[in-house]
């Protein structure tokens, strides 16, 4: 696997923390740090080589998605690991932001 298919598959569970949650793309923007119109050149892998692999896995650990990169050969189904309590507290801070905005 290249590091193109690497972050298609990591952007992918930015889209699917997204719509899981329903967030928009401003709420997501601010639990990871990023701006909604860089977010969505990533959301939409557009110029995918403006983004690092490692900028993308440091935005994803700010809302609990971490990868197991300790190998003992062992085959696992996923090292992609979501802490839901972490993500869940974070998804809640910024819907209640935009409630109080309202």
């Amino acid at each position: 696997m290249n590091t193109k298919e690497n972050k298609i598959i990591l952007i992918k569970y930015l889209k699917e923390i997204k719509i899981n949650h329903e967030l928009t793309q401003q709420q997501l923007g601010k639990m990871i740090e990023m701006p909604q119109p860089r977010l969505s050149l990533l959301l939409n892998a557009k110029r995918l080589d403006d983004f690092k692999i490692d900028l993308i896995l440091f935005r994803l650990e700010k809302i609990g998605v971490t990868i197991d990169l300790n190998f003992n050969g062992e085959i696992r189904k996923s090292p992609i690991k979501i802490d839901n309590n972490f993500l869940n507290r974070k998804v809640n801070e910024v819907k209640i932001e935009k409630s109080i905005e309202i």
